[in-house]
C-alpha cells in the first residue's frame, strides 16, 4: 500500500477474523457499499468466513500507527519521530497484546516505525505501518521488547510464527544482516535461541531470504547438545521492493531420540504461501523443513528482537530519516496457523456464498 495506514483494525482481534469493511471482490468490482445495502447478508457472510475456534495468539504486532500508545499505536515517520529507542517519543511502548514494557536496547539505533506498511497477496487484514532498519555501518543495532504471554514448552507443543519482510535497497557492502523474530533475551546480543526471519547479504551472490535458528550439526543419532550451533535455512533470494511472507511451524520433541535426523524438534517453513484457510494442508508442502532444529530453551521465544548488522543500503544517503533499508510488518506468534495468518477467502466460494445470502436478503426485503 503506497500510503500510511492508521490503526483501524484492533490488535485484539483474532488474526483470522474477516475484515468485511476492507474487502473488495475484484472479479465483479463489488465494493463494501454493495454489502451495506444488505445488512443481513453482510452479517451472515462475515460470520461464515470467520467462524472458527477461539484464538491462541501469544503475541501480535501489526505496527499500528498514530498518536495514542494506549490504543496500541506507534509514533511514526514522517509525521512523528518514529525511532523505537532514541528520540522524542522513545522508548516507544504501545499497548499491544502479548507484550510488556517498552522497546529497549539499540543505543542510537535507527530502528524506527514508518507510516507506510506492507501488504501481501497471501494474507488478509494487514494494517498499520512497518518497522524499518534504515541505516547502520559496521555495528550491531539490536532492539528488543519482552513477550508477556506464556509460551508452551511441553513435548508435542506447536508454535506458529509469521512476518512480512521487504528489502527497499540492497546492502552496498555485501556483508549486511537484518533479522526480526522471537528469541531468547537471556542469551544476550547473539540471540542464538528462537527463530528469526530476515535477509543476509551475500556479496555478488545477492541477498538471501533466511530463517535463523539453532540446529544440531552433528549427524550422529540422538541429540548432541555440544554441537548445537546457529544455522541459516535459506528460502530464496530477495528482490528490492518486493514483499515476502514467511510462515514457520515449530514442533517440540517430535523427532525420535534415535533418529539420524537429530535435534529432536522440527521447523517447517513456507515462503509466500497463499493462506486460504486455517488448515495447514491448504498451504501445500513446506518450502523447507529443518529436522535438526533445536528448540533448546524453555524461554526461547520470550522476546521480540530486531537486529541489524553492517547494512548500508545501496544508493541511500549516509544516514538520516530519508534513507532506505529493510522493512518488517505483521509479526505474530501463536499456537495455530489461524492465529498468525488471516485467510484470504477463495474467490469463487466467497462469491457463491455472497450471491446466496444477497438473494435471501433481497427476498426478505420484499
Amino acid at each position: 500500500m503506497a500510503g500510511g495506514r492508521t490503526g483501524t483494525i484492533s490488535p485484539l482481534r483474532r488474526r483470522s477474523d474477516f475484515c468485511l469493511n476492507e474487502f473488495v471482490f475484484d472479479p465483479i468490482a463489488m465494493t463494501t457499499r454493495s454489502l451495506t445495502r444488505f445488512p443481513l447478508a453482510a452479517a451472515a457472510f462475515s460470520l461464515a468466513l470467520a467462524g472458527q475456534a477461539d484464538a491462541a495468539i501469544i503475541a501480535a504486532e501489526q505496527v499500528l500507527t498514530g498518536t495514542d500508545p494506549a490504543a496500541g499505536e506507534y509514533f511514526a515517520y514522517p509525521s512523528e519521530d518514529g525511532r523505537l529507542t532514541s528520540g522524542a517519543n522513545a522508548p516507544q511502548n504501545p499497548a499491544n497484546p502479548g507484550f510488556s514494557g517498552g522497546w529497549g536496547g539499540g543505543g542510537t539505533s535507527l530502528w524506527r516505525v514508518q507510516e507506510a506498511g506492507l501488504d501481501h497477496f497471501g494474507i488478509a487484514n494487514e494494517a498499520g505501518g512497518a518497522f524499518q532498519f534504515s541505516w547502520n555501518a559496521e555495528f550491531d543495532r539490536r532492539v528488543t521488547r519482552a513477550v508477556s504471554s506464556t509460551v508452551p514448552t511441553a513435548a508435542g507443543s506447536t508454535l506458529w510464527m509469521s512476518t512480512l519482510v521487504q528489502m527497499q535497497a540492497p546492502d552496498a557492502d555485501g556483508d549486511g544482516i537484518v533479522l526480526a523474530g522471537f528469541a531468547d533475551d537471556a542469551t544476550g546480543a547473539s540471540e542464538t535461541n528462537g527463530v528469526r526471519f530476515g535477509l543476509v547479504s551475500d556479496g555478488a551472490g545477492g541477498t538471501q531470504i533466511v530463517v535463523r535458528h539453532r540446529a544440531d550439526t552433528n549427524p550422529a543419532p540422538g541429540f548432541n547438545g555440544a554441537d548445537v550451533a546457529q544455522t541459516d535455512t535459506v528460502l530464496g533470494m530477495a528482490n528490492p521492493g518486493q514483499t515476502y511472507l514467511i510462515l514457520a511451524k515449530i514442533e517440540k520433541d517430535v523427532i525420535a531420540a534415535g533418529d539420524i535426523l537429530t535435534g529432536n524438534d522440527r521447523l517447517s517453513l513456507w515462503l509466500d504461501p497463499q493462506v486460504t484457510s486455517g488448515n495447514e494442508a491448504d498451504l501445500g508442502a513446506p518450502d523447507a523443513v529443518a529436522e535438526s532444529f533445536a528448540w533448546f530453551n524453555p524461554t526461547a521465544f520470550d522476546t521480540l528482537a530486531l537486529v541489524g548488522v553492517n547494512w548500508v543500503p545501496t544508493g541511500a544517503p549516509a544516514a538520516g530519516e530519508d534513507t532506505l533499508g529493510v522493512l518488517f510488518d505483521e509479526m505474530f506468534l501463536g499456537e495455530t496457523l489461524a492465529d498468525v495468518a488471516a485467510a484470504v477467502p477463495e474467490p469463487s466460494r466467497a462469491m457463491l456464498m455472497f450471491a446466496g445470502l444477497a438473494a435471501l436478503a433481497f427476498r426478505r426485503r420484499r
